[in-house]
């Protein structure tokens, strides 16, 4: 397309704006010149890094993630530009037969769902991979709106899902969505089959809806289901700042004689959002879910809360089958106050984070 403005808008309400780089790579241009950037890919080890150019060849089987502001009528004028609606196209040959993917010994290993279908990973051949992975809930993110991670993990029974999404998130990866794996320990790989896509109906798992995962109708099919003969207590982070709430976090800690003590391939380990992140710090090892053996007296879950502003926040504390549990505390180190947490019912506690560091610190919070 050729054009006067750097950022042409051939075709109102497709495609969206890639800033960061020149217009020499392929990006578009902030007119105030801010080099906020928009799509960035992952390392061999899950972590976010900015992509340089645009001018790729191919970019089939690898995962991104994108900022999308709206389509390319809107005017660019810094990062707080009202967005509006857009529809994002691909183009070039279906990927068709079996897809092997390599995961990597440590870390994160990003992967695109390579179909143009929703693929079971409940079915996807895993090598020494963990029963577990994450996703990215674009809805999440309490008054920044920019998303969250999500974990759906194997518990021997079903999936839990941490935290539960707002999106209908589920073992069905949606095409065109990408995914986080780990090993379990040693290089591995993921075979995704031809018959591991799914007839399950496509899920709004990209764009602002009100639609939950409860209420998303996916048929009988769901894997969802509680640990036999276990325990638990999950613990979200909400924003609570006047109006605002929305769930920013979440860690969910399970117990069962058929679980262990020891950090296995049953925990899941805590991928890092862009804002606030939450996690149970347990062996050295930053936790998304910790899943130990039976409740034991002054059992304790080492809360690491990192990345806070100054703002109101609250834990929501959600037993389950706790009723058994003596008590249940809430240690404030900062304020060196205690907090009782109802063993059958849900409890809410709001904290501040002020200009004191040391209301920041990420070891203010246990259980």
């Amino acid at each position: 397309v050729t054009t006067a403005s750097p950022n042409p808008n051939p075709a109102p309400g497709y495609g969206t704006y890639v800033t960061v780089g020149s217009v020499a790579n392929g990006f578009d241009q902030n007119i105030l010149g801010q080099s906020t950037s928009s799509l960035k890919s992952f390392t061999s080890t899950g972590a976010l890094q900015v992509v340089t150019s645009t001018h790729t060849a191919k970019v089939a089987n690898t995962a991104y993630m994108l900022f999308v502001r709206g389509d390319r009528s809107i005017t660019m004028r810094g990062s707080n530009v009202p967005a509006n609606n857009t529809t994002l196209r691909a183009t070039g040959p279906l990927l068709t037969g079996n897809q092997t993917i390599p995961v990597a010994a440590s870390g994160f290993t990003a992967v695109a769902n390579p179909f143009a279908s929703p693929i079971n990973f409940g079915s996807i051949t895993r090598t020494n991979v963990t029963n577990s992975f994450y996703v990215w809930d674009p809805k999440m993110g309490g008054a920044n709106g920019v998303g969250a991670y999500v974990n759906i993990s194997y518990n021997g029974t079903g999936y839990d899902i941490t935290p539960a999404s707002v999106s209908p998130e589920s073992q069905y990866i949606q095409s065109g969505q990408a995914f986080l794996v780990q090993s379990t320990g040693t290089a591995g790989s993921l075979v995704i089959k031809e018959s591991d896509k799914s007839a399950t109906a496509a899920q709004n798992v990209f764009r602002e809806s009100g639609v939950s995962v409860q209420q998303s109708a996916m048929g009988n099919e769901l894997l969802f289901a509680p640990a036999k003969n276990a325990i638990g207590l999950r613990v979200n982070l909400q924003i609570a700042d006047g109006s605002q709430r929305g769930v920013l976090d979440e860690v969910f800690a399970s117990y069962s004689t058929s679980f262990s003590d020891e950090i296995d391939n049953m925990d899941a380990l805590k991928a890092d959002n862009v804002m606030e992140n939450l996690a149970i710090i347990r062996k050295g090892q930053a936790l998304m879910v910790d899943r130990r053996n039976w409740i034991q007296s002054a059992d304790t879950l080492r809360l690491n809360l990192t990345n806070t502003s100054v703002s109101t926040y609250m834990f929501e504390f959600s037993p389950i089958e706790l009723a058994g549990a003596e008590s249940v505390t809430l240690v404030d180190n900062y304020l060196k106050t205690n907090t009782h947490i109802s063993v059958t019912e849900t409890s809410q506690v709001f904290f501040q984070v002020g200009s004191d560091s040391r209301s920041a610190a990420a070891d203010r919070f246990s259980v």
